[in-house]
């Protein structure tokens, strides 16, 4: 299972407790990816939107 976002600011945030990378288009996406974001921000909200064209 792999985590992505789309904000390089999460990514530095949490690199301590979850190994996140940066989302690119075209990018393969697992069945069991995460797609990670901050809540109803827009990286929240890209996730949501990324997480229901992928899965």
């Amino acid at each position: 299972m792999k985590f992505h976002t789309t904000s390089k600011k999460l990514i530095e945030n949490v690199k301590d407790f979850y190994n996140i990378v940066l989302y690119k288009a075209y990018k393969s996406i697992g069945k069991e990816d995460v797609f990670v974001g901050w809540g109803r921000k827009n990286s929240g909200l890209k996730a949501i939107a990324l997480a229901k064209k992928h899965h």
